[in-house]
C-alpha cells in the first residue's frame, strides 16, 4: 500500500514538471493581435493602411498612426453600402425600386462606376490629363482617356498651322501695303506729271478769235468726244439733243454745231476750258493738235 501512494505521487510530480505554462505577456500579446486585425479587410492610403468600414458603413475619417484609429459613419437614407468600404461616401442608390415582381436594383451614383455585375462597390471615374476624353464614364465602364502623345502632336501641329497662317497673312499685308504704296505713288506720280503737262499746255493757248478755226476744232474733236466735251462743260441735255435731231446724216456738222453752242455758253474761257477737259479726258493728243490750229499765223 505504501508503494503504491509512493507511486502516485512520483507520476504526480512528474505530471507538474512536464505542463506548459503560460507566460503573462504572451497572453496580453495574443488578445493584442487579435484587437489590431482589420476583421472586413484593409485599404491603403497616403502610404497608410486602414481598415475597412463593414457593410452599410462609410469612411467618414482615414486611420493616422494605426489602422483601427479611422472613423465610420453609418450609410445616409437612400444609400448603402453592401459590402466593407474604403469609400467616404455612400455611392450606391436605388436604380428600381422592388416590386412584386422584381428584386430592386442598384446603380451607381453619377461620377462613379460598378466593376462587377453585382454593383455592390462603386468606383470614382477617372479624370483625363492633356489627351482629353475618347469615351465617357458608364455605368459598368471607367473613362477611357486619349493617348497624351496624340493630343500633344495635334497641338503641335494646330500651333504649327497658326504659326504658318500669321506668317502668310503678314506676308500678304506686307505685300499689300508694298502694292498700295506703289500705286500712290505712281498716281502721285502721273498727277504730277499730269498736272506739269496741262499747265504748259494752257500756257501755249494764244489768245485768238476761236470762230475761225471752229470747223477746223471740230474736225479734230469728232462727235464722241465732242458730245463728252459738252456734258463736262455743262451743257444742257437738250441742246445735245437738238444737234443731233438736226443734223443726224452728218456727223461734221452735228459736231461743229455743238461745239458753236458751247463756245457760245463759255465765251472767252472756251479755248482755255476745251483744253482742260481734253487733258481730263487723257487725249492729250488732240489737245496738242487743237493747240497748233489755235497758234496758226491766220489766227493772230
Amino acid at each position: 500500500m505504501a508503494a503504491r501512494i509512493l507511486a502516485f505521487f512520483t507520476v504526480s510530480l512528474c505530471i507538474s514538471s512536464v505542463s506548459p505554462r503560460h507566460d503573462p505577456s504572451s497572453i496580453k500579446e495574443i488578445f493584442r493581435n487579435r484587437r489590431e486585425t482589420c476583421v472586413d479587410g484593409t485599404y491603403t492610403i497616403y502610404g497608410r493602411t486602414c481598415c475597412l468600414c463593414p457593410a452599410g458603413q462609410r469612411v467618414e475619417v482615414d486611420c493616422t498612426e494605426n489602422p483601427h484609429d479611422g472613423k465610420c459613419a453609418i450609410c445616409e437614407n437612400g444609400t448603402y453600402s453592401s459590402d466593407p468600404s474604403s469609400q467616404k461616401s455612400s455611392n450606391l442608390e436605388e436604380g428600381q425600386s422592388c416590386t412584386p415582381a422584381r428584386n430592386r436594383k442598384c446603380r451607381c451614383k453619377k461620377g462613379y462606376f460598378c466593376s462587377t455585375d453585382e454593383c455592390t462597390i462603386c468606383n470614382p471615374c477617372s479624370t483625363c490629363g492633356i489627351g482629353g476624353i475618347k469615351e465617357d464614364c458608364a455605368l459598368s465602364t471607367d473613362t477611357v482617356c486619349n493617348s497624351p502623345a496624340g493630343a500633344i502632336a495635334g497641338i503641335v501641329v494646330l500651333v504649327v498651322i497658326l504659326v504658318i497662317g500669321a506668317i502668310v497673312a503678314a506676308g500678304y499685308v506686307v505685300i499689300g501695303r508694298k502694292i498700295r504704296d506703289r500705286k500712290r505713288q505712281k498716281e502721285q506720280k502721273e498727277k504730277g506729271e499730269s498736272g506739269t503737262d496741262a499747265n504748259l499746255l494752257l500756257k501755249e493757248i494764244p489768245d485768238v478769235d476761236i470762230g475761225p478755226l471752229l470747223p477746223d476744232i471740230a474736225n479734230e474733236l469728232g462727235w464722241t468726244d465732242m458730245k463728252n466735251i459738252a456734258i463736262r462743260m455743262g451743257v444742257g441735255n437738250c441742246i445735245i439733243e437738238s444737234c443731233e435731231i438736226d443734223n443726224q446724216n452728218n456727223a461734221e456738222e452735228r459736231t461743229l454745231q455743238l461745239l458753236t453752242r458751247t463756245v457760245e455758253k463759255e465765251g472767252k474761257e472756251a479755248p482755255r476750258k476745251l483744253i482742260q477737259n481734253l487733258e481730263k479726258m487723257n487725249k492729250k493728243g488732240k489737245a496738242e493738235k487743237i493747240i497748233d490750229i489755235l497758234s496758226k499765223p491766220n489766227s493772230v
